[in-house]
């Protein structure tokens, strides 16, 4: 049986999925992590989110993997779990980033406890991340996404 650390290891170095090999042993470590349901795996499954893969679609995986956590955790304390783990995202998963938050935009339930997360954030380093993040996400659509992310930056500049 793989341990924990071996599991991380083959999700890491096969998130590229360049193979039909990495393909099959991602999802095994995937789901055999999965299966734990242990809130230990999210900085972890942020991690493995990588813009460069070749099978994209195996990559929504994980982020449902991620989002699997709101059901058992509530909104706020999955928020303060993603923003406690954003160092362990990837320097190549900007696009990843952005739709995991884009996501929390999109959801009428999620955003009052985001942008209530987000309005009392003290770290600058954290807060100019997700500063850049919310305007990549406004150049992405400014006509669906300007408003709240333009309430989202507004609490940024407020939160210190």
């Amino acid at each position: 049986m793989k341990t924990r650390e071996d599991l991380a290891l083959q999700l890491f170095t096969t998130r590229l999925l360049t193979t039909e090999e990495e393909v099959e042993q991602f999802e095994e470590a995937l789901t055999l992590l999965y299966q734990q349901e242990k809130i230990e795996h999210l900085p972890l499954f942020l991690s493995v989110l990588d813009d460069r893969t070749e099978q994209e679609e195996v990559m929504y995986g994980v982020l449902h993997a991620i989002e699997s956590y709101v059901s058992t955790l509530g909104f706020s304390k999955y928020i303060e779990l993603i923003l406690a783990a954003m160092d362990s995202f990837q320097e190549q998963a900007e696009e990843w980033q952005e739709l995991i938050f884009l996501r929390m935009i999109n959801s009428e339930a999620c955003f009052d406890d985001l942008l209530r997360i987000v309005s009392h954030q003290q770290k600058e380093e954290l807060r100019e991340e997700l500063r850049l993040i919310f305007l990549r996400i406004t150049q992405r659509n400014e006509a669906k996404f300007g408003a709240p992310c333009s309430l989202l930056l507004s609490a940024l500049d407020h939160s210190n």
